[in-house]
């Protein structure tokens, strides 16, 4: 069977791709859609530390004006704590987003106000304590804002450093917010989103490659039978299971019957039209038959009659007609004997005279023996 594209198997393998193809262009469009979620959530977190640092740096701007006098050490609890609560205030309403205040390579304060662990947050990330230098280190060298990002294989890490202007040297502060990527929940739910997809897309192509064997299988077997007979002796194909298919192999199933029906109907009646031709045909002969066996039969007996009524010359001519009627009914027996026999023509010479006489005298008898019948009427 020969794959075509107005066929019903061309039509399923078709189908099938297609069906494969929408899966994978479908899981190709939701990790895109996943990754420009990504970018969009980085984007927006980057511009979230940013504000967050400009935050601290306006509530370090607004505690250090109310300073007079000298300031005091950098390792004064009291100003630590004070810092630790500048940074905490600007921090608080941020989800995400931890940050402190930095000098050269100490840190001065640290909060991470809305962490979701057991208990409040107090030290910095040790893991990500040198990227948090390089970027202080960076917004201290440029006199800027500064902001760092570090891809990693779940997440991406965004540092922001500002410079602190006042009455200490070299004071910066930071802050840090962590992007997940692929890993988390809705890294989770993506995969269970193609894991559903690719199992149903999976599940529709083993079915429809199922069915494709099993309607060509069928088909086939449908095909090879209908060779394998005459056209007007389908034999009666089983039932298959597929209920559309088995519709068709119903039809055709009544369809052998009726034709077979009409076939033997046809049969009987051309016998009997065979039988009737034949019996018309020995009936035209057999009347033929009797016409001709008639005649003669009738010239004897009205010439025996004759005979029997009148003298010996009447006899004599009776005698002779009758003699002469005998040899026309055995030469008429001899035709019929020989009918399946071709006649071979046969040319003789004969007067004239007598058998104009002998035709004449054929048919006055015939006469006579009409006009006889009429006057026994």
């Amino acid at each position: 069977m020969r794959l075509h594209v107005r066929s019903l198997r061309g039509r399923l393998v078709i189908l099938l791709v297609l069906l494969v193809a929408a899966a994978i262009a479908t899981g190709m469009l939701m990790v895109g859609l996943f990754r420009q979620s990504a970018t969009a959530r980085v984007s927006q977190a980057d511009a979230e530390i940013g504000r967050a640092c400009d935050a601290i740096a306006g509530a370090y701007r607004f505690y250090s004006a109310q300073w007079h006098g000298p300031a005091p050490g950098l390792d004064d609890a009291l100003l630590r704590r004070d810092l630790t609560t500048i940074v905490q205030t600007a921090l608080r309403n941020r989800p995400g987003v931890e940050g402190g205040i930095w000098q050269d390579e100490a840190s001065l304060a640290y909060a991470f106000p809305t962490y979701e662990g057991s208990g409040p947050k107090t030290d910095v990330p040790q893991a990500e304590l040198a990227r948090i230098q390089a970027a202080n280190r960076a917004a201290l060298m440029e006199d800027r804002q500064v902001t760092s990002r570090f891809d990693t294989a779940s997440q991406i890490l965004l540092v922001t450093a500002c410079p602190l202007p006042g009455p200490f040297p070299n004071l910066t502060g930071w802050t840090m917010a962590r992007v997940v990527t692929f890993a988390g929940r809705s890294y989770q739910q993506l995969m269970a989103g193609l894991g559903v997809l690719f199992a149903t897309a999976l599940a529709a192509a083993a079915l429809l490659t199922r069915l494709t064997m099993t309607w060509s299988r069928h088909v086939s077997q449908i095909e090879s039978a209908r060779k394998a007979h005459d056209v007007a002796e389908l034999p009666r194909l089983p039932a298959t299971g597929e209920r559309q298919l088995d519709r068709i192999v119903e039809a055709l199933n009544e369809a052998g019957s009726r034709l077979a029906n009409a076939r033997q109907r046809a049969d009987q009646l051309a016998r009997q039209i065979a039988t009737g031709e034949r019996l018309t045909a020995i009936g035209r002969v057999a009347a033929g038959v009797a016409h001709e066996i008639r005649n003669p039969i009738a010239a004897m007996r009205l010439k025996a009659e004759n005979a029997v009524a009148g003298g010996a010359e009447r006899k004599s001519e009776a005698l002779s007609v009758i003699l002469g009627q005998i040899e026309r009914l055995d030469a008429l027996l001899r035709r019929l004997l020989s009918v399946t026999e071709r006649d071979q023509p046969r040319c003789e010479r004969v007067g004239v005279g007598p058998f104009l006489d002998a035709c004449i005298a054929s048919h006055r008898l015939g006469r006579g023996q009409a006009d006889q019948a009429r006057t026994r009427r």
